[in-house]
C-alpha cells in the first residue's frame, strides 16, 4: 500500500527487477517457480518469471475497503490490475523505458545522437580517458534515442 504501482517502490526486489536488475529478476522468477536456467524447460527464461510474478502481484494488489468506505489496504486500481493480467504480466514499452530510466536519472541525459555528442563534449572530463564517444542507443525503444550510459538491452538480459 505505500505505492499504487509496486513496480514504483524502488526499494524492493519487484521495483529492481522492473528496473533491469538481473538478480532481482532471477529471484523473481525462482519466486515464481520458474528455474534461472530453464531447468528442465528451457523455453523458460527469467523474463517469463517476471511475468509471472507480475500476474501474481497484481491478483493480490487491489485496494480492500471495509464496506462503509474505509479503506483497509491501499493497492493498485482494478483497471490497472485488469490490464497487467490481460496482458500476462508483460510490461508495455512505455512503462518499461519508464522504469529502466528513473534508475539513471541523476545526471543523465536523453535525446537525440547530436545532443548526446553535444553534452558528452562538455562533461568529457567526468567520463573514463578512454571514452572518444557520448551517445549510446537505447535499445528496445522504437523510436532512436540516446543516452549518455549504456542502458541493458530489455528486461531479463
Amino acid at each position: 500500500g505505500i505505492v499504487q504501482d509496486p513496480g514504483d517502490y524502488r526499494w524492493s526486489s519487484y521495483g529492481e527487477a522492473m528496473g533491469g536488475g538481473k538478480k532481482a529478476i532471477a529471484g523473481l522468477a525462482w519466486i515464481a517457480g520458474i528455474p534461472a536456467h530453464g531447468g528442465e524447460n528451457r523455453k523458460l527464461s527469467p523474463k517469463a518469471g517476471l511475468e509471472a510474478y507480475r500476474c501474481a502481484l497484481f491478483g493480490r494488489a487491489e485496494t480492500r475497503t471495509d464496506g462503509v468506505g474505509g479503506v483497509v489496504k491501499r493497492g493498485a486500481k482494478p483497471e490497472q490490475i485488469r490490464q497487467v493480467i490481460a496482458a500476462k504480466g508483460r510490461v508495455p514499452v512505455e512503462e518499461y523505458l519508464r522504469h529502466r530510466v528513473r534508475y539513471f536519472t541523476d545526471g543523465a541525459v536523453i535525446g537525440s545522437k547530436a545532443f548526446l555528442e553535444e553534452v558528452f563534449v562538455k562533461v568529457k572530463d567526468r567520463f573514463g580517458k578512454n571514452r572518444q564517444s557520448g551517445a549510446r542507443r537505447m535499445r528496445g525503444v522504437i523510436e532512436p534515442l540516446f543516452s549518455l550510459r549504456d542502458l541493458q538491452r530489455d528486461l531479463g538480459g
